[in-house]
């Protein structure tokens, strides 16, 4: 992978780390939510793929559930 692919990964996941950190302080549903999908979704994209990222992103749906 090229330099910038692995720039923009690093930067989404500390982007996932400060959400889930924030939710976590705050005890706020939404951004431990979105933070841990996130997470989710980069390490499926980075594992398989765009496959992957479906599959990672899947805990987006209890956000739109309300």
């Amino acid at each position: 992978m090229g330099n910038v692919v692995v720039l923009v990964f690093g930067g989404l996941a500390c982007v996932g780390l400060a959400l889930v950190a924030f939710g976590a302080l705050r005890r706020a549903r939404v951004p431990l939510l979105a933070g841990c999908a996130l997470l989710l979704a980069l390490a499926g994209a980075w594992l398989f793929g765009p496959p992957g990222a479906l599959l990672g992103a899947f805990p987006l749906l209890f956000l739109l559930r309300r």
